[in-house]
């Protein structure tokens, strides 16, 4: 299959390297879209050259702007290259403006969506995040629930038949970097 992994966002890069290694191992093809949405060189580049990511298959530059305009942005320019694209499946991860985008994008073209982190719930209306989770696991196709809290949240909200306990992708990503991370020395 080809699956297109879209994030936007630092802790989306993190769990990049689990899901990707194991894709790959089974014969997938992984492809990695960044929305731009941490462009800095410290919020992105540098994450994944300290992952051992490389560069983004594809990078969308939609940089910083007000919350609409920038989901906005992102819908436009995800649309457009999934058209072209065509993968047989999107994963998205969080609750980033870049995870809500695609589930929009995702949901109008019919392309299947997977969801991790799905469930995570703070029950906090007026963050945006909390909008983006509740969203994003309602257009998905597949909820993947890190813990079993998030799969009782995910059940509570009719959920429950496309949700499944996976585990947790960012602590895969600590067991996968465990030792090679320089140590911290605090005064």
């Amino acid at each position: 299959m080809k699956i297109a992994r879209i994030v936007g966002a630092r802790p989306q890069f993190m769990q990049v390297p689990p899901l990707r290694n194991a894709l790959i191992a089974a014969g997938h093809t992984h492809l990695l879209i960044h929305t731009g949405q941490h462009y800095d060189y410290a919020m992105s580049q540098g994450q994944f050259d300290d992952l051992g990511i490389g560069a983004a298959d594809y990078n969308l530059e939609v940089g910083s702007g007000a919350q609409g305009m920038m989901t906005g942005r992102m819908i436009e320019k995800i649309e457009a290259l999934l058209l072209e694209l065509r993968p047989d499946m999107v994963v998205v991860d969080g609750d980033t403006n870049s995870t809500l985008a695609t589930a929009i994008a995702v949901a109008k073209l019919h392309i299947p969506l997977v969801h991790i982190e799905a469930g995570v719930r703070d029950f906090d209306r007026s963050r945006p995040e909390e909008i983006n989770r509740i969203l994003t696991d309602h257009a998905a196709d597949v909820n993947c629930a890190p813990i079993p809290r998030a799969l009782e949240n995910l059940r509570r909200e009719n959920l429950g038949e496309k949700s499944l306990l996976t585990g947790d992708v960012l602590l895969d990503c600590m067991c996968l970097y465990e030792g090679k991370a320089d140590p911290v020395i605090l005064p």
